[in-house]
């Protein structure tokens, strides 16, 4: 799961007894659960957790993978492949990204 789409918290007992079932939030993490010891809502299948951020309507936390359902691509989503900058156009296509070498980060050309 992409860092930054946009998802929708599934809604389960498991979440609605958290108080995050049916939330709507962005992808800010994934971890892997026995590394970091993170407090996980659902099983951590696979050794594996996404967190989510609620933009302060709920506290972010770490969710089982098949909890987390992906709703749309954010904007600001850049995918990097090579030396092509692309990003989501909001209709499903990718468009390239007008991009110059990095030591010309300062001029305007």
């Amino acid at each position: 799961m992409p860092m930054f789409d946009n998802v929708q918290i599934r809604s389960t007992p498991v979440t609605d007894a958290a108080g995050y079932g049916g939330a709507e939030g962005v992808v800010f993490g994934l971890t892997t659960v026995s590394l970091t010891n993170v407090e996980v809502i659902g099983d951590a299948e696979d050794d594996c957790a996404i967190n989510v951020d609620f933009d302060r309507t709920l506290p972010s936390a770490w969710f089982q993978p098949s909890l987390v359902e992906v709703t749309g691509q954010s904007e600001s989503t850049i995918s990097i492949g090579g030396a092509e900058f692309q990003r989501p156009d909001g209709g499903g296509e990718w468009i390239q990204v007008r991009t110059r070498p990095w030591w010309r980060f300062w001029s305007r050309q």
